[in-house]
């Protein structure tokens, strides 16, 4: 930085050139060289007059610039290396040396030797020359150990998942791993392992490179697992039926957390009543999963005891008083309580019992067995002399079979009473009523000991009975005619008329409308709405007036002029007329037709009896007329040498078969390349067939065969050029 002062005063303009590529037009400027180097001062000043004055001062500066420039190198230690930094600035008197900021030396080179803490620090060198210029540089320092990469669980389900670990560094040092509960696992890279208890563990791993140790510090581990045990876990043996609350540890969790398995739930959550339904030995489960880990607890196996109360009985009488003996037949009892349903009870294993009147309840045996399990035992055992009885249907038809059962299986008489004069002794007895009306059942019933009963059951059976009947007025005019039935049926709901001529209608007196002639038998089903039913098929055909017309055909396909025969086989017709369906009336009885066109013809029948009415019938099948084939054959020659082909042109029209024969050979297509084989007259037979109607027409082509020439020429020698005849004579003479 220079300050300067023009020695020129008075003046107007002043410029300086500072000999850097720098100016001013001030009149003292002050003025910063940056660079180093040799720079000439020019100053121009000029007066309001016009004069000027030059002012030229050459290497006015010569400046340097000052650069703090040092080397430094690094040698490996064990877990701390050591740095040598040398000086190759110029020109300085002075050198600081600081470290973070902290001096460490003042010479021109220096070395210092720093732990490897995975930290960066700044090594500064600060310079000044003689001249009071001042300059610094610095160089980071990388405080590493060689990069280890580590791959690591953070969590692990506790005793269920390994947890892994592994590291991949520079070099080949032995791993020693420390997993935080006092397992150390090497020299492996990566090493699994399965912590027992919940908690976090703190991960180091040692590094030895030939002696020199290095702790590496990873991020701990979480082994979790929850917690699953619950009480009781040991319980015994326990009796079917039997409720036990079980209560888990921890009750932190949301019910549905807890997963109770081995016997029927009765609720859920951390606390459960749980019922032993089976017989069979189990163990109660406690299962609970949160963050991916599931614990599990089972209790001690459980022993399921199971009562079983069993009796029989022989009862004496059947009136009252009653004796009945008791026969337990349980399994390992030890405690029996008898309840009689009567108000009396016992606990004898075996007891007699006298009911003196019939008891309200069923007998109830309740025990106690020898693993102090219960069970009870309910059977409806006394039993009073009862005529009761039922049957199958109360409601029933006419000639219908119905059932009656007495209920009551120690009876061993019976005495029935139908109320239509039937009486029976069997113990089950099917009868039919065969008139109508309601009916009184008796039944005296007795156990062959002196105790009888009698049941009177009044109007128990209701009998009915269908009567279906119905009259009409027989027709007398031609067809279509309507005929009334008047329904004259009782005791029905429902009717369902067939009026024989594949009709039919539920209308309670229907009319209906015959259209074609004919005998009709018809028929009324008339029904109640309890099944009964009853048919009726009228003793007399009915009959409407008018021919019944039906006649046969002898034959319905054939060719142009086809000739058939008509047969009549109709009744009760007097005229006839037969419409052959080309414009062909006849009316004759029996008539025969020829058609001399093709197509499809139907024939149709009209026929009028004795009083007028007509009625007409078509035949059900169509006459079908095929065109016979019209032969057209063309052939180019009928003079053919032995052993060619003829092809005949075939022009031949309504045929869809063809069979060509000659010299023992058939030929099927519709021009087939034919070899001549036979010398001398001979012929082709050729068959046009229309297959629809078999019409058929055939036709024999007359050909020559001819046996090829000889020739034979004689040898005469040499012949000159127009010199000379040579004679060809011919032995066989043929032409064609």
């Amino acid at each position: 930085m220079v300050n300067l002062s023009s020695p020129f005063s008075g003046a107007a303009q002043y410029f300086w050139d500072f000999g850097d590529g720098n100016n001013s037009n001030d009149q003292n400027p002050t003025h910063l060289y940056q660079n180093a180097g040799t720079f000439n001062l020019t100053h121009y000043a000029t007066y309001p007059n016009g004069d000027k004055d030059t002012l030229i001062i050459n290497g006015f500066v010569d400046q340097y610039l000052l650069d703090a420039e040092f080397t430094m190198t690094k040698t490996e230690l064990c877990n701390e290396a050591n740095y040598q930094f040398s000086n190759l600035s110029s020109n300085a008197t002075s050198w600081t040396w600081t470290l973070d900021s902290n001096v460490i030396s003042n010479q021109n080179n220096g070395n210092i030797t720093l732990p490897l803490n995975d930290s960066v620090s700044i090594l500064n060198l600060k310079i000044e020359d003689n001249y009071g210029c001042i300059d610094e540089k610095q160089q980071s320092i990388f405080l590493y150990q060689p990069l280890v990469l580590i791959e690591q669980d953070t969590f692990v389900c506790t005793q269920s998942a390994n947890a892994l670990f592994e590291a991949s560094v520079i070099g080949d040092p032995i791993h020693s791993w420390d997993l935080g509960d006092g397992t150390t696992l090497g020299p492996d890279t990566a090493v699994y392992h399965t912590y027992n208890q919940n908690g976090f563990y703190q991960i180091k791993l040692s590094l030895d490179n030939q002696g020199c140790t290095r702790i590496i510090n990873l991020d701990s581990v979480e082994a979790y697992q929850p917690n699953s045990l619950f009480s009781p876990l040991s319980i015994g043996q326990l009796c079917y039926k039997d409720s036990i609350l079980f209560q888990a540890d921890d009750n932190s969790f949301s019910n549905n957390k807890y997963e109770w398995s081995g016997a029927t739930l009765l609720s859920s959550g951390d606390s459960t009543w749980i019922q032993f339904n089976d017989t069979a030995s189990t163990n109660i489960k406690l299962s609970i999963k949160k963050r991916g880990c599931r614990s599990t607890t089972s209790s001690d196996t459980i022993i399921i005891n199971k009562a079983t109360a069993n009796f029989s009985y022989n009862q004496l009488s059947y009136c009252v008083p009653i004796d009945v003996v008791f026969q337990d037949s349980s399994i390992n009892p030890i405690n029996w309580n008898w309840q009689f349903g009567d108000g009396n009870t016992s606990t004898q294993p075996n007891p007699t019992h006298q009911f003196l009147t019939m008891p309200t309840d069923s007998t109830t045996l309740t025990i106690t067995d020898i693993n102090g399990c219960k069970d009870s035992l309910t059977a409806v055992i006394i039993n009073e002399l009862d005529a009761e009885f039922i049957a199958s249907d109360t409601i029933t038809c006419v000639n219908t079979n119905i059932t009656f059962t007495s209920l009551d299986d120690v009876v061993n008489f019976w005495e029935w009473d139908l109320g239509d004069g039937t009486i029976s002794n069997d113990s089950i007895v099917t009868h039919q009523y065969q008139t109508s009306g309601t009916y009184q059942v008796k039944l005296i019933v007795s156990d062959g000991q002196g105790c009888n009963d009698t049941v009177i059951k009044q109007n128990y059976i209701e009998v009915q009975e269908v009567v279906a009947d119905f009259t009409y007025n027989p027709p007398t005019s031609c067809p279509p005619i309507v005929t009334t039935f008047d329904n004259n049926s009782t005791n029905a709901d429902s009717y369902l008329w067939d009026f024989g001529d594949s009709t039919s209608s539920i209308v309670y007196e229907p009319a209906h409308i015959y259209s074609d002639p004919g005998t009709y038998f018809v028929t009324l089903i008339a029904s109640n709405n309890n099944g009964c039913a009853d048919t009726l098929n009228y003793p007399d055909s009915l009959y409407v007036p008018g021919p019944q017309l039906n006649f046969s055909v002898n034959q319905l396909i054939g060719c142009d002029s086809l000739l058939i025969q008509v047969t009549d086989q109709s009744l009760y017709t007097v005229n006839y007329s037969f419409d052959f369906g080309d414009g062909t009336v006849v009316q004759s009885q029996n008539a025969s037709h020829t058609y001399t066109g093709t197509g499809s013809y139907q024939i149709t029948l009209v026929g009028e009896d004795a009083a007028g009415c007509q009625s007409f019938l078509t035949y059900s099948d169509t006459i079908h007329v095929y065109p016979t084939p019209t032969i057209d054959i063309q052939i180019s020659d009928s003079n053919i040498c032995l052993n060619d082909d003829i092809i005949p042109s075939n022009n031949t029209i309504n045929a869809n078969n063809h069979l060509w024969t000659y010299s023992g050979q058939n030929y099927s297509s519709l021009e087939p390349s034919i070899n001549i084989d036979l010398i001398g007259s001979n012929s082709i037979k050729y068959i046009a067939e229309n297959t629809n109607g078999g019409c058929k027409d055939s036709i024999e082509i007359a050909v020559i065969g001819h046996q090829i020439p000889d020739v034979s020429i004689i040898d005469q020698g040499i012949l000159c050029t127009n010199e000379g005849n040579v004679t060809v004579h011919k032995f066989k003479s043929v032409i064609f």
